[in-house]
């Protein structure tokens, strides 16, 4: 028999690991939310399928830890999946505290060099494609793709001078050598990343003056 504590207890790891079970599907169905976009012209009728969708989510989460019920150790495997989603949403909300110095730093310039060879006029429209949409988000390889919004100049030398985190986001200050009309000027950037389809991607930037 358990005690008026113990019954807290197992009612706290239950409702946690239904909310947490649910706020995972709800965040992975709406993360993949292509199948929503013909609903984005009608603000009313999407917040309602949203609506619907976490409905539907509890329900499933509900299901779950009725038939956890039937398991033996059905406590360490809710508090141990806990600890899982726990794990999960700590790292998309602090993506960039999980990696070094370096590996942003090397993976921020390389998003550079590929954001600059846009304009390189010997690729195909294909390659552009694939470069813009490696390297930056959908946003900003929109824009680059439709509108022609991306460096014309050449990228000679790129230097880090400084990164920062801020929450699942990454900036790096970068000192660039841009070659314009046979010139090489010197500019200061800084570029935002953030995390999507798996990996980071340019999402921004800014020139910095020093």
């Amino acid at each position: 028999m358990l005690n008026d504590g113990g019954i807290l207890l197992k009612n706290l790891i239950r409702k946690s690991f239904i909310f947490l079970v649910s706020i995972f599907l709800f965040f992975l169905l709406v993360t993949n939310d292509d199948w929503l976009e013909f609903l984005y012209i009608n603000t009313v009728i999407y917040f309602l399928i949203l609506a619907i969708i976490f409905a539907f989510v509890c329900w499933i989460g509900i299901r779950l830890d009725r038939w956890l019920e039937t398991l033996p150790l059905q406590a360490p495997i809710r508090l141990f999946g806990s600890l899982l989603f726990i794990l999960f949403f700590s790292y998309q909300l602090f993506t960039p505290y999980f990696y070094s110095d370096n590996s942003l730093e090397k993976s921020g310039v390389e998003h550079i060099k590929s954001y600059y060879k846009l304009s390189d006029d010997n690729l195909t429209a294909e390659q552009r494609e694939n470069l813009a949409k490696s390297s930056l988000n959908e946003e900003m390889a929109y824009s680059a793709l439709k509108l022609g919004n991306y460096p014309e100049s050449k990228l000679t030398g790129i230097d880090v001078l400084e990164i920062n985190r801020n929450y699942y986001l990454y900036h790096l200050i970068v000192e660039v050598k841009e070659q314009v009309d046979h010139q090489i000027e010197k500019m200061t950037y800084r570029f935002t990343f953030d995390k999507e389809n798996g990996g980071f991607k340019i999402n921004g930037m800014e020139v910095v003056n020093h």
